[in-house]
């Protein structure tokens, strides 16, 4: 490897804070007026209906957007990862994505599943979609996606991409990083295209969040890993790219075609966010302070926040009479305060614990003779530490 600089993890947790900040104001604003998107005229957007308060808050509707930066940072993180260590063990790597992932999601699925007893026992959830969830295949029916946590349709995405790292890795391997990329931009653009020819309106959820629909987005993240350990750049003028996908990417969100590819763009977008943040000095302000707090838990953030939202925006209706705006003002501080001062807890009672079994080697393998990169053992383990979740 030309250079052999290690990446500045501190500087990637504020984006991760980003991520599951645009989440959760994203699902606020559902929780609050009903509705987390302009409705459609035709093919353009329309504010027919729509509250005034409601359009001057448009930007929070590009929120669902930070489950795509996390798709990036996941992709980024877990190639570098696995590079660090030489050959891909598959033992190893299942077992550090098992525990890094399904504990805490699994405390998350059955603390819901029981909050909706009533709901199965009515047959408005369905065991199978409890099994799916189980299974993390509950992407696979649009009955299911939805059914126990609306948040928990990318967790089943994200674990699948997990096991289509291994084709990945071997393609990566056999024919470069490059190809690596190509092949899954026409997997992915294909299946993009597929959809638009056979389905009128919006396709199903089942293919717009198929693993296979978001793999060139994960993998869009293991390619800026490769190109920062080669010591070059993707983007040319990664700034002025931003300010220019920002505005493609706000106008594309008026046109009903256009707009079914706003999460590839946006894909797009965090990947030159991400690559001016490894590349940039280790300061960080004290609003990325705040935000890395958040980066760090998001993922417990993640798994226990949405549910919730809905209850106390009836209550806060019906009891007190308080309109969309307000509502929407309330959640957020509530939501936003929950999570810096409960979603610690959550990871380090839950989170962390799962990790570090994760991190655990049943036997110590002998270091590769010639590394691809040169890490010293505490940054390997800060970076395992804070491997990204989906949010």
């Amino acid at each position: 490897m030309s250079d052999r600089r290690k990446v500045h993890l501190s500087q990637i947790d504020p984006l991760r804070g980003l991520a599951i900040l645009s989440v959760i104001l994203f699902h606020c604003l559902g929780a609050a007026f009903g509705a987390d998107s302009l409705p459609w005229n035709g093919s353009w957007r329309s504010t027919e209906g729509a509250s005034r308060a409601f359009v001057l808050l448009y930007p929070v509707t590009f929120g669902n957007a930070g489950v795509s930066l996390f798709f990036v940072i996941s992709g980024f993180l877990i190639h570098y990862s696995t590079i660090s260590r030489g050959p891909l063990q598959l033992g190893d790597y299942a077992r550090k994505r098992f525990w890094r992932i399904y504990p805490p999601y699994l405390v998350a699925l059955l603390l819901f599943v029981g909050f909706q007893a009533a709901a199965i026992l009515d047959g408005v959830t369905s065991l199978k979609s409890i099994f799916a969830h189980l299974l993390l295949i509950h992407n696979w029916r649009d009955a299911w996606v939805f059914g126990i946590n609306p948040s928990f349709w990318s967790l089943a995405t994200e674990c699948q991409l997990y096991v289509l790292y291994l084709p990945l890795w071997a393609i990566r391997n056999r024919l470069g990083s490059r190809a690596m990329l190509a092949i899954t931009f026409f997997v992915s653009i294909g299946i993009r295209i597929a959809a638009e020819l056979r389905y009128v309106n919006e396709p199903p959820l089942w293919v717009s969040m198929s693993a296979l629909t978001l793999w060139f987005d994960w993998t869009l993240g293991a390619y800026l890993c490769d190109a920062y350990l080669e010591g070059r750049r993707i983007f040319a003028r990664p700034r002025l790219f931003i300010v220019a996908m920002v505005a493609l990417i706000f106008a594309a969100s008026l046109y009903r075609p256009a707009a079914r590819h706003i999460f590839l763009m946006t894909s797009i977008l965090f990947t030159a966010m991400l690559e001016v943040a490894i590349w940039s000095p280790d300061r960080i302000s004290r609003l990325g302070q705040l935000l890395a707090r958040l980066g760090l838990c998001s993922y417990s953030v993640y798994l226990f926040h949405q549910p919730f939202l809905a209850p106390v925006s009836r209550w806060l209706q019906t009891q007190f009479g308080i309109g969309p705006l307000p509502r929407f003002v309330i959640l957020s501080a509530v939501a936003l305060a929950a999570s810096w001062t409960i979603g610690p807890l959550l990871y380090r009672w839950i989170e962390e614990p799962s990790a570090k079994r994760g991190r655990r080697r049943r036997e110590p393998s002998p270091e590769p003779q010639s590394p691809p990169l040169a890490l010293e053992p505490a940054l390997v383990a800060a970076q395992e530490k804070r491997l990204a979740g989906p949010q």
